[in-house]
């Protein structure tokens, strides 16, 4: 994403962020989805799948982290939404812990606030798990969603599952899940317009 506009009409060339895209057609023709290497997507209908874009790794400068950039990233995810045609929008969401307990506490918020899918179930890799699924967090942490996951399930957007941990990035994801038809009219036609 370049910068917009400056005050005297000028244009800015200045990189300000980014967000890894790609549809089914692109995953199945390279490596496949990010998210697959943490969770198992086989649990998913062929039919889900197939009409989705997998968003990760959002970017912003630090100087440019504000609503109006955020907004133009929807609007963008929105557009590249209409021209590949497709309804779904998933990619992971993470806490940057490593921490079990929270992984936890997180889910089980999500779950008594109604933020995880009713349908759309997937399952960590089991070398991913964050923890067992019969896990009980040992110690009282304060529930701290980030302000892009927070965001997410503000639009609608659904868990569908427990978390992974990624070692690598030292992050709790969490799958999420936003079907475009299910979102409601004013948010519709803020981004899709």
């Amino acid at each position: 994403m370049l910068s917009p506009s400056d005050r005297r009409g000028q244009k800015n060339q200045e990189v300000i962020g980014t967000y890894r895209m790609q549809t089914h057609e692109m995953a199945a023709a390279a490596h496949g989805f990010y998210s697959a290497s943490e969770f198992d997507l086989t649990h998913l209908p062929d039919g889900v799948v197939q009409n989705s874009v997998e968003v990760g790794r959002a970017c912003i400068a630090a100087a440019h982290r504000n609503g109006r950039v955020l907004f133009l990233f929807w609007r963008g995810l929105a557009v590249y939404m209409m021209l590949t045609k497709k309804r779904y929008l998933f990619g992971c969401c993470s806490l940057t812990s490593q921490n079990p307990d929270e992984g936890r506490l997180v889910m089980d918020y999500l779950q008594a606030n109604g933020y995880v899918h009713s349908e759309l179930q997937v399952l960590p890799l089991p070398v991913c798990a964050c923890y067992p699924e019969d896990y009980i967090a040992q110690k009282t942490l304060p529930v701290k969603i980030p302000r892009l996951f927070r965001i997410y399930l503000e639009y609608g957007a659904k868990v569908c599952g427990p978390p992974t941990i990624d070692r690598r990035f030292k992050t709790i994801d969490y799958l999420v899940m936003l079907d475009i038809a299910a979102l409601d009219q004013p948010t519709f036609r803020m981004f899709f317009r």
